[in-house]
């Protein structure tokens, strides 16, 4: 299962992302244009092919598991965008 855009949940249970290479950042500030600024709940992830949120350490193990990447960059096992894009 490969990974296909960076995401964010909120607290409403809405996941907000946009096209890659969109960065969580980039998914923060159309939040707060649109009226639900840094409200979430399980933090930043990413959104799978199948249309499913999971969070970063899912994700970076799927994006190995997928052959996306070979390894995460960044801290603890977890996926960030730039490993990506």
């Amino acid at each position: 299962m490969k990974v296909t855009a960076a995401a964010i949940r909120d607290d409403d249970g809405k996941v907000w992302t946009l096209p890659a290479p969109a960065r969580h950042h980039n998914i923060l500030r159309h939040m707060y244009d649109s009226g639900k600024p840094g409200s979430f709940l399980d933090g930043q992830g990413f959104v799978l092919e199948d249309g499913t949120f999971v969070n970063r350490k899912v994700a970076a193990k799927l994006a190995v598991e997928s052959g996306q990447i070979k390894k995460t960059e960044y801290v603890d096992g977890q996926l960030f965008s730039e490993d990506l894009w």
